[in-house]
């Protein structure tokens, strides 16, 4: 997924890659933390829930995450690539954007 779109928009394929790994791991931890907080205020919220369950909960929303990265770099490359057109005679005053 992320090498498709590194190749689409001439980008580092493995820095894509680790981004993308990075981004599924840090949704996981934040998760993690959000659950963590309920779990404090309320004692008796997912107290009887396996940790299989939590930890089987945490993986749609890594890759969620990572999918959500993958489009909004999508978007953002795709509007970028939009402005900078080798045909406009002041190309690289539309950088400065």
């Amino acid at each position: 997924m992320y090498s498709h779109l590194a190749e689409l928009y001439e980008k580092n394929k493995w820095v894509l890659a680790i981004i993308g790994i990075a981004m599924y791991y840090f949704a996981q931890f934040v998760a993690g933390l959000f659950i963590g907080v309920i779990q404090m205020n309320d004692p008796t919220f997912l107290s009887e829930v396996n940790d299989l369950v939590l930890n089987l909960i945490g993986i749609p929303i890594g890759m969620l995450a990572t999918y959500g990265l993958y489009k909004f770099l999508k978007i953002h490359w795709a509007k970028k690539a939009l402005l900078v057109d080798e045909d406009v005679l002041d190309a690289e005053l539309l950088d400065n954007k």
